[in-house]
C-alpha cells in the first residue's frame, strides 16, 4: 500500500496452490510454501495527489486457511505496481481457502461462515509522514486475485496540532468503524498538520465524534456530528480543514506573602497590588494571606475563597466565577488547612502544611524535630488528598492543581545546586529525619510537579536564600500536557535571591500557563462548533 495515501482501503488476493502425491500414504510436509497472484482495482479513492494505488515493500495480507485460521502472507514482488505476488509458509496440513484481505494487523482478522472479518485494533501507531493504508478484501477466481474496495473512507484534516497531541480518535457506535465503535492513531508528538483516514463501513455512518488526547488520554478538544452521514463503498469525504487554535490562557499564582504581606501594609499595598496587576493571574493561591481578599477588587478578582483555622489563613482569589467546594479544617488531621475551588473544569487546591518546630526552644531545629512534623506532614497531605483527588464524590473530576507552601523539600533534589550563589541545597539529615523527604512522594505520585519538570529538571529554589524549594504547583497529566510555561517569579516586587529584609515575603511567588484550544475553521474567523453540520462534510 502507499506508502504516501491518506486512507484505508480494506483487503485481499489471492490464487490456490495444489499439491498431490502418487503415495497411498502422503508425508505432509511442516509447512508448505504458497504464492499468490495479487491485483488490485484502479479505483481512486484519494490515495495521494495522483490518485494512484501501488503495492508497496512491505505489505502482507490476510488470508484464511481451510480450518478457519487466518495467516500471513508477505509481498514477494511487484511494490510500486497494482500486480504484486506474495508468498510465505502455512501451516502443517494446512490449504488456501481462497479469501484474502489487506492490510495485515496482526490479530485483526477473524473467520464467520467462510468469509474474512476485520475487527480494528484499539490503536494503531502512526509513524511520522507515513499514511494509512486501505482496507480491500479479494476472493479467489480460478488463479486470479482481485481485491476490491470494501468500506468507505473519511477524512479529517488537522491544522496546528500542538506538540503535545499524541492521539486523534473517531468514535460512532454500532461497529461502525469496521467491527470497532472506536479506533484510535497515536503518533509522536510534535507541533504541525496532520491528516488522518478513519476506515469505517460503507451504508449510514451514525453520529460519530472527533477528538484529540495528550500523552496521558486527556481530552483536549472534540467535535460531534450528531446527524447520520451516508457513504457509499470507497465514498471519500473529509471534514472541512480545521485548526487547533489557543482558545484561552489560564493563569495560576501561588505566594506565601509572610504575615498578610506585613511588609507593605504600611503603603496600603500599593506595592504588592501593583505587582499582582502585572502579573495578571486568573486565579491567586496566597498562605499567610491574612485579610488580603479586602482587596482583591484592586486587581480585579471579584471572586475569593478563604480557610482561616488559625493566624495563617489560605485565600483563593479569581478574576472568574468559582465554586467553593469545601475548607478542610478538620481539627487533628490539619494545622493551618486547605481550601478547595472549582472553576473552568479546574479543581483547584489552596493549602499550607505544617512547618517544622523547634520544641524545646533551643533555636535549633533538630534531626528528630524534622522527623516528627515530617511523619505529621505527610498524614497530613495524605488527608487532603483523601478529601480531595480520591474522594469518591469527585471521581469524574480529572483536572486538578493542587498548589502552596508544602513547608517539605523533594528527594528529586537532595543533591542539587542552587543556581543562585552555586551553594548546596538544603537537606534534611538522614537517616533522622529521611521521612522528611516521603511529604513529596505522597502528591508527586498522583500529580506532576510543574515547575520542576517544566524547567527541565532543573532546581528552582523558592525561598529568599535560594537553598530550598518548600513551595510548589502540582498538576494532573491532563493538565500538565497543556502547561505553556511554569516558573519562579524573580526580580521586581517579590525581589531577586538577596537577603530576607529586603523582600517583601520569605518565599518566592509562583506561576503556571495553561492553554486550551478549539477547532477553527481554516480562516479562524468562527469555531467548529458554530458551523451548520449540514456543511460540516463535503465530498472530495
Amino acid at each position: 500500500m502507499t506508502k504516501l495515501s491518506y486512507i484505508l482501503m480494506l483487503f485481499l488476493a489471492i490464487s490456490c496452490s495444489k499439491s498431490s502425491s502418487d503415495k497411498p500414504e502422503p508425508v505432509v510436509p511442516e509447512r508448505n510454501t504458497i504464492h499468490l497472484r495479487a491485483s488490485m482495482e484502479g479505483l481512486k479513492a484519494g490515495v495521494d495527489d495522483s490518485g494512484v494505488i501501488t503495492w508497496q515493500s512491505g505489505d502482507k495480507i490476510a488470508v484464511l486457511l481451510d480450518d478457519g485460521s487466518v495467516t500471513s502472507l508477505s509481498l514477494e514482488s511487484g511494490a510500486g505496481t497494482r500486480n504484486a505476488v506474495f508468498s510465505g509458509d502455512l501451516p502443517a496440513g494446512r490449504t488456501f481457502a481462497g479469501k484474502a484481505a489487506y492490510p495485515w494487523w496482526d490479530g485483526a482478522w477473524s473467520s464467520s461462515a467462510g468469509e474474512l472479518v476485520l475487527t480494528l485494533p484499539e490503536a494503531v501507531t502512526w509513524t511520522a509522514g507515513d499514511y494509512v493504508p486501505a482496507i480491500m478484501k479479494a476472493t479467489a477466481v480460478g488463479e486470479s486475485l482481485s481485491f476490491m474496495h470494501v468500506g468507505a473512507i473519511m477524512q479529517f484534516t488537522i491544522k496546528g496540532m500542538p506538540a503535545s497531541v499524541a492521539s486523534f480518535k473517531f468514535t460512532s457506535s454500532a461497529g461502525a468503524v469496521m467491527g470497532r465503535n472506536d479506533f484510535t492513531y497515536t503518533f509522536t508528538p510534535s507541533a504541525g498538520n496532520r491528516v488522518f483516514h478513519i476506515p469505517v463501513v460503507a451504508g449510514t455512518l451514525p453520529a460519530y465524534t472527533i477528538s484529540l488526547h495528550d500523552v496521558s488520554g486527556g481530552e483536549f478538544l472534540s467535535k460531534t456530528k450528531s446527524k447520520t452521514t451516508s457513504v457509499a463503498r470507497c465514498d471519500f469525504r473529509k471534514v472541512t480543514p480545521i485548526a487547533v487554535q489557543v482558545d484561552d490562557k489560564f493563569r495560576v499564582v501561588c505566594y506565601n506573602v509572610f504575615e498578610g504581606m506585613t511588609r507593605d501594609s504600611e503603603n496600603n499595598y500599593d506595592n504588592f497590588v501593583a505587582w499582582v496587576n502585572s502579573v495578571s493571574p486568573d486565579v491567586l493561591v496566597l498562605c499567610e494571606a491574612g485579610d488580603l481578599e479586602d482587596q482583591s477588587l484592586r486587581w480585579g478578582h471579584p471572586y475569593s475563597a478563604k480557610v482561616k483555622k488559625d493566624s495563617f489563613p489560605i485565600v483563593i482569589t479569581s478574576s472568574r466565577p468559582r465554586t467553593i467546594v469545601q475548607t478542610i479544617t478538620t481539627t487533628g488531621k490539619v494545622v493551618h488547612g486547605a481550601v478547595h475551588i472549582r472553576i473552568d473544569g479546574y479543581d483547584i487546591v489552596g493549602l499550607h502544611l505544617r512547618p517544622t518546630r523547634d520544641d524545646d526552644e533551643s533555636g535549633v531545629l533538630e534531626p528528630e524535630e524534622y522527623a516528627k512534623y515530617g511523619a505529621l506532614r505527610k498524614t497530613e497531605l495524605e488527608y487532603i488528598i483523601d478529601q480531595t483527588i480520591d474522594n469518591p464524590s469527585y471521581a469524574e473530576r480529572k483536572n486538578w492543581i493542587f498548589c502552596g507552601d508544602f513547608n517539605a523539600y523533594s528527594p528529586l533534589e537532595k543533591t542539587a545546586v542552587s543556581p543562585y550563589g552555586s551553594r548546596s541545597a538544603y537537606t534534611y539529615k538522614e537517616p533522622e529525619a529521611s521521612v522528611c523527604y516521603e511529604v513529596y512522594p505522597v502528591i508527586a505520585d498522583v500529580l506532576k510537579d510543574v515547575i520542576y519538570y517544566k524547567g527541565g529538571t532543573a532546581y528552582k529554589p523558592s525561598m529568599y536564600h535560594g537553598r530550598s524549594r518548600l513551595d510548589y504547583i502540582f498538576a494532573s497529566e491532563g493538565i500538565y500536557s497543556r502547561i505553556a510555561a511554569a516558573d519562579v517569579i524573580l526580580g521586581g516586587f517579590p525581589g531577586n535571591y538577596r537577603s530576607e529584609d529586603e523582600n517583601p515575603s520569605d518565599h518566592m511567588p509562583l506561576y503556571t500557563d495553561i492553554i486550551t484550544y478549539a477547532f477553527y475553521v481554516l480562516d479562524g474567523n468562527s469555531r467548529l462548533e458554530d458551523w451548520p453540520e449540514e456543511n460540516l462534510i463535503i465530498e472530495d
